[in-house]
């Protein structure tokens, strides 16, 4: 399943939206708003949280949790690398590695050494926008809660 997800360019707290291969709306990602541990959920265009996010304040690298509910199912962890972006997720839907690009434009996640999941940043874009490729049966949202972390850590944070 494809899907591309665009940063909406007018809006006071971060905030996405996500489209199926079809250009139809499927989720929806929102930062709160002056939040000190820099947090956000996924919803359905219901409105019903899918997950929520949210950053480790005291760490030497970057950590996310990424829960659903009250549940932590998740947690998405920077590796010390120079040149290329490295993370590792550790999850209730299996163990990933994420690899970037030195450029931090495209990242291909592996689990149990196979490609799962491409993603591309597009150029030239007056917002942050991105094309993910999701092979296989992982979970969509949790999967894209992962990319919208992504975006955070190398386009957003200062």
């Amino acid at each position: 399943m494809k899907y591309l997800i665009k940063q909406k360019l007018f809006a006071i707290a971060d905030s996405y939206t996500i489209y199926d291969e079809n250009e139809n709306p499927a989720y929806l990602a929102n930062f709160k708003l002056l939040s000190i541990r820099n947090k956000f959920n996924i919803t359905d265009l219901n409105g019903n949280e899918l997950y929520n996010c949210e950053k480790k304040i005291f760490s030497f690298l970057p950590e996310f949790y990424i829960n659903k509910g009250d549940k932590q199912v998740g947690i998405l962890k920077k590796r010390l690398t120079f040149f290329k972006p490295k993370f590792y997720i550790k999850s209730s839907f299996g163990n990933y590695n994420l690899e970037g690009d030195f450029f931090q434009y495209n990242f291909d996640f592996y689990k149990n050494g196979k490609n799962v999941v491409d993603i591309n940043k597009a150029f030239f874009t007056l917002r942050d926008t991105y094309g993910v490729h999701i092979k296989g049966d992982e979970d969509h949202a949790f999967i894209l809660a992962n990319v919208i972390i992504l975006d955070f850590l190398f386009h957003n944070s200062s």
